[in-house]
């Protein structure tokens, strides 16, 4: 009786139990779900293969930077394999790799490498590549476009020239929206007066707040009226955290305006975010002739 038990149970595990599909690295992206890691080995060299699968199959950009605990960063190994195996010309075709990752560390290599036409590359990622990837740096996990994480790598790099990081800036201005790769172009630079017209843009149409306040930094004569509009606008949005707050209303202020002084004293009674830094708020505000308990 006991033997006929484990007869049957053998039986059933075997039934219950489903085979893996056995995935072969020669099909191509079409073949795969999009909910799994991307294997695409079209136009990748039989030399690379085995370090294009490895990048796929982890599925994620890890920057270097060591998490607490932990002794290597497995798929940045595997890029420092890849920049060490790779031709510049075999690169170039990996940045077009369905796997966006495989992408990103083939671009940031040849970047490295000092490419020429790395801007490309870039333009490429921007315009054409806007799935996220899962990365991580150190500690911090999270999701980033590929064109993100690679002017983030680019931006931060001790190899850095300013003439790729302007042009890089330039195509920010006219072919993303995204909201970290603007900011970070805001920061880097005061731009020409060609760029006026997009900025312009970018501010007024598209409502993006680092146009906005890169215009209040440095053409504010020029969009007066239509600024203050804005700073209004932000400050009335609901759930801004302190930095978003404090900000606007200093730009605000600054326009020295008497007509915005009731809307900036019914703003701050009706917002306490700003309250975690009262006293320096305060002081700034008395010192622009806004005293918050004036009727």
């Amino acid at each position: 009786m006991k033997s006929l038990i484990q007869i049957f149970l053998i039986v059933l595990i075997l039934f219950s139990c489903k085979k893996k599909e056995d995935v072969s690295y020669a099909k191509i992206i079409e073949d795969f779900p999009t909910e799994k890691a991307v294997l695409d080995s079209k136009d990748v060299p039989e030399y690379l293969k085995s370090v294009v699968l490895n990048i796929s199959k982890i599925n994620g950009y890890e920057n270097g930077v060591l998490a607490k605990g932990q002794i290597k960063a497995a798929n940045f190994e595997n890029f420092k394999e890849l920049k060490s195996l790779a031709s510049t010309k075999d690169l170039v075709l990996l940045t077009k790799n369905k796997n966006s990752v495989v992408a990103l560390y083939s671009a940031i290599a040849l970047s490295e490498a000092n490419y020429s036409d790395i801007y490309k590359v870039f333009l490429d990622f921007l315009k054409n590549r806007k799935s996220k990837v899962e990365t991580q740096n150190g500690c911090v996990i999270g999701e980033e476009i590929i064109a993100v994480a690679f002017y983030k790598n680019y931006l931060f790099s001790e190899k850095k020239e300013e003439k790729l990081l302007r042009k890089l800036d330039s195509l920010v201005l006219y072919n993303t929206s995204e909201e970290e790769l603007l900011r970070y172009a805001f920061k880097n630079r005061l731009y020409p007066s060609h760029f006026k017209k997009q900025i312009e843009k970018l501010a007024f149409v598209d409502k993006n707040k680092d146009a906005i306040i890169y215009l209040s930094n440095w053409h504010k004569a020029d969009y007066n009226q239509k600024l203050q509009l804005e700073f209004k606008s932000l400050l009335n949005k609901d759930s801004l955290n302190y930095y978003q707050f404090e900000t606007y209303i200093r730009e605000l202020v600054r326009f020295n305006n008497i007509s915005n002084n009731d809307f900036i004293k019914k703003t701050l009674k009706k917002d306490t975010v700003w309250k975690d830094n009262e006293i320096e708020m305060i002081w700034f505000l008395n010192r622009n002739n806004i005293n918050i308990d004036d009727d």
